[in-house]
């Protein structure tokens, strides 16, 4: 049996899946983050209407 060398892309999808799927997170779309601000805009909006 062979089994198949690690990946940086394997490793990301393994820490998503266990956050999202019980760790309470949302996947995001990354377009939507704003590079220059660093949040989520929708985030600092949501949380200033709270």
């Amino acid at each position: 049996m062979t089994v198949a060398a690690p990946t940086e892309r394997a490793f990301e999808t393994a820490i998503e899946a266990g956050l999202t799927g019980s760790g309470g997170y949302e996947t995001r779309n990354p377009v939507a983050y704003d590079e220059t601000l660093g949040p989520f805009p929708a985030d600092v909006t949501g949380f200033l209407r709270v």
